[in-house]
């Protein structure tokens, strides 16, 4: 499946993206996991927000909230694996 990151904001204002595949059989619990950190809770000032796509499950989290879990998981991957489609 299809793993999309965005990191936008920050005090620079800079955007950052990732991308890489992930196995269909890892997804189950990294989409139950974004499903339950999407609240559209925009970040603060100044802080950054990570946009994730895993298929058709997206999640919109302030960095605060992306450091731990299943979440942290998702961008490591995307930033570790990261490649041009």
């Amino acid at each position: 499946m299809y793993l999309e990151v965005t990191r936008s904001g920050g005090f620079a204002g800079l955007t950052r993206h990732w991308s890489t595949d992930i196995p269909d059989p890892e997804c189950a619990p990294l989409i139950a996991a974004l499903r339950e950190a999407d609240k559209n809770e925009n970040g603060g000032p100044d802080e950054r927000v990570y946009e994730i796509h895993l298929g058709d499950t997206t999640a919109r989290v302030p960095e605060r909230r992306a450091h731990h879990g299943a979440l942290a998981v998702l961008i490591e991957r995307a930033q570790d694996d990261h490649h041009t489609r």
